[in-house]
């Protein structure tokens, strides 16, 4: 996986920061919209990607595009108490 791809998982778990449109595919587990949006790099790396999420992004942050965009809303972890309260 290059350092990007990494960083813009990490700003998103982190910050709610929208991902590009590769990610957000991933995290939304859409993987066929994903290959179709990947360069050659994130392509051949894929399976890694899928693993890296699958391992650090908190449960409720992905596996629709419904979760994706509540991440982002409430801010990430950063934002996650406030967001509770609000």
């Amino acid at each position: 996986m290059n350092s990007q791809t990494k960083k813009t998982i990490d700003d998103f778990v982190r910050y709610g920061y929208t991902p590009g449109s590769f990610v957000e595919a991933v995290l939304s587990n859409d993987l066929c919209s994903a290959f179709n949006r990947a360069d050659s790099d994130n392509a051949a790396n894929l399976r890694e990607i899928v693993q890296y999420v699958r391992e650090t992004v908190p449960y409720g942050a992905w596996r629709s595009p419904d979760n994706v965009r509540r991440w982002i809303k409430q801010g990430g972890l950063k934002g996650k108490d406030n967001y509770a309260m609000v």
